[in-house]
């Protein structure tokens, strides 16, 4: 399949477009799943694009309307039937949950503070001690989510 991509001409930037490597990357995982029947129509109809013919513009813009369609089937199969995810998804999801919390306990906590007299801190200063505390902690879990997710081969591309 891959040499039969590479021999396709496609007019200007489109072969950078088209993100040709992250379509090989991602068949690949769906060679992974051997007892999958959706993996394998998937594989066979990546397969089956990877021998047309492009010499038209014609032809380009059907290739293109099915590649982009059959990229958008393997993505969603493999996110959501085998829990595949895109590289760093977790950092940034971590991130923005774990600062997020981060700065409503900082802010809960100036808040008990002020009505229980243990002190007279800004909520900017709970804010920003929150939000640093929020944002170390969910760039660390992420990194660690990231590469379990690496380790086990579940990475899109």
């Amino acid at each position: 399949m891959t040499s039969g991509f590479r021999k396709m001409k496609f007019p200007g930037m489109k072969a950078r477009f088209l993100r040709l490597d992250r379509f090989l990357r991602m068949t690949d995982n769906l060679d992974r799943q051997p007892y999958c029947p959706d993996c394998q129509s998937l594989a066979e109809e990546a397969e089956q694009l990877s021998r047309q013919t492009i010499q038209t513009e014609k032809d380009f813009q059907q290739f293109e309307i099915r590649y982009m369609n059959l990229f958008g089937k393997i993505n969603e199969h493999l996110k959501i039937s085998h829990g595949y995810r895109i590289p760093n998804y977790f950092i940034s999801l971590y991130t923005l949950l774990y600062t997020i919390v981060g700065i409503l306990a900082g802010l809960f906590v100036v808040y008990l503070g002020r009505t229980g007299n243990f002190g007279k801190w800004s909520y900017e200063i709970g804010g920003l001690l929150g939000f640093v505390t929020g944002l170390a902690i969910g760039r660390i879990s992420g990194h660690r989510k990231d590469k379990q997710m690496e380790h086990e081969h579940r990475n899109l591309y």
